[in-house]
């Protein structure tokens, strides 16, 4: 498909193969939130003649490094990282590592639990949103760091992160491109919670901005 498709909250959008190309330079491939993906998969989002492109790619070793205990494995979905996280509130954090750039829909959710202490780390990669829903559901103590630069997450989200525990912004760029300047019921953070910002860069993307 060599079209932007517009899609909010009128209707849904499910992506199960085949590529889906920008129709210029400005604008991304899909403008609004995908509610499903194949399985087992992940979107790459690559420049073709300077314009956007998106393509399904079957997952093989996964997405997120996770380190707990001295053990290593890795996960498909950001949900199945933070549950192989320890649950003892321990002062020493799981970390879980983003390994490539990753295109975020509504599945992709992560919820850590108030016993869980996390570090998550961009690596350098880009979480691009997709998503009415929220990334990052925070019941616990997470960190989220960039330890390589140039790490971010940016794009559509309901909520980039809703912290209801302990939270330290230590690094990365948190983007949101919300539908239009008035940002209504989108949040970058939704804080009720304990909130430190330590190096991060918060940013509200406008109109004016995208071009």
């Amino acid at each position: 498909i060599n079209k932007t498709i517009s899609n909010y909250a009128s209707w849904k959008m499910y992506y199960y193969d085949g590529v889906l190309a920008a129709t210029d330079t400005t604008t991304e491939p899909i403008d609004g939130g995908i509610a499903e993906m194949a399985t087992d998969a992940v979107i790459k989002s690559e420049k073709v003649n300077n314009k956007t492109q998106y393509t399904l790619i079957a997952l093989t070793n996964g997405i997120y490094k996770v380190d707990v205990n001295g053990t290593t494995s890795y996960k498909n979905t950001l949900q199945e990282a933070i549950d192989m996280c320890t649950t003892n509130s321990s002062t020493t954090p799981d970390k879980i590592t983003l390994i490539q750039d990753i295109v975020a829909v509504e599945n992709e959710k992560g919820v850590i639990s108030e016993n869980q202490n996390i570090i998550f780390d961009l690596n350098g990669n880009t979480i691009t949103g997709k998503t009415m829903g929220t990334m990052f559901e925070n019941g616990g103590m997470l960190e989220i760091k960039d330890s390589s630069g140039d790490g971010q997450i940016v794009g559509l989200f309901n909520k980039i992160i809703d912290n209801k525990g302990t939270l330290v912004l230590s690094g990365g760029n948190i983007k949101l491109d919300p539908p239009t300047d008035t940002i209504g019921a989108h949040y970058i953070i939704d804080n009720s919670g304990e909130l430190t910002i330590a190096g991060a860069n918060i940013e509200l993307i406008k109109k004016a901005d995208r071009n």
